[in-house]
């Protein structure tokens, strides 16, 4: 295939819990390029949030090895996917691929999918300023009424996480946004 995709999954998932999720996602999509999983690692325990947040951004260069890695294949068309707290590893990433200009990656990447970003907002506006080759290619997902990130914004001491955020709000933003709030499933 001549595009591959990377997930990278989110807060407590274990190993076995994001190879189920990986292939669950190509087989619902029909994906037909190559699949890859980077998971870093989480806990997978609802107690262990710091670790995982710790964790996460500890793997940023070991995932943005990988992104520049296979930008130098002969892969054509490279998409990252990342979950939940598995955004702040994949915007870690880019920002690294963007301060080093990584060419081979930037001329491969065709699309950034945040889903449920937990990430706060202020720090992904910073992310945006800083990073201007990765908002061409990003697509968030939102969804108001998602009650673990509401969670996680009470322990962040009230700080907005992104994929908790107002749809309108990123739109302004020049952010592409997805809102699945009214979603029932």
């Amino acid at each position: 295939s001549d595009s591959a995709l990377v997930f990278v999954h989110g807060y407590n998932t274990n190993f076995s819990s994001a190879v189920l999720r990986i292939t669950q996602f190509v087989h619902d999509t029909g994906y037909t390029g190559v699949p890859i999983l980077f998971s870093w690692a989480s806990r997978g325990k609802t107690a262990d949030y710091v670790y995982d947040l710790n964790s996460a951004l500890q793997s940023r260069y070991f995932l943005s090895n990988l992104n520049r890695e296979l930008g130098e294949t002969d892969i054509d068309h490279i998409a990252v996917f990342a979950h939940s707290m598995g955004n702040m590893a994949a915007l870690e990433s880019l920002r690294i691929l963007e301060d080093d200009n990584a060419a081979s990656f930037w001329s491969k990447l065709r699309a950034v999918v945040m889903a449920s970003p937990d990430v706060d907002i202020d720090l992904f506006a910073e992310y945006l300023r800083r990073m201007p080759k990765t908002r061409d290619a990003l697509r968030v997902f939102v969804s108001s009424d998602d009650r673990a990130l509401r969670i996680w914004q009470r322990i962040a001491g009230g700080l907005s996480r992104v994929g908790a955020t107002d749809a309108q709000f990123l739109s302004a933003q020049g952010v592409r946004v997805i809102d699945l709030s009214d979603v029932e499933t």
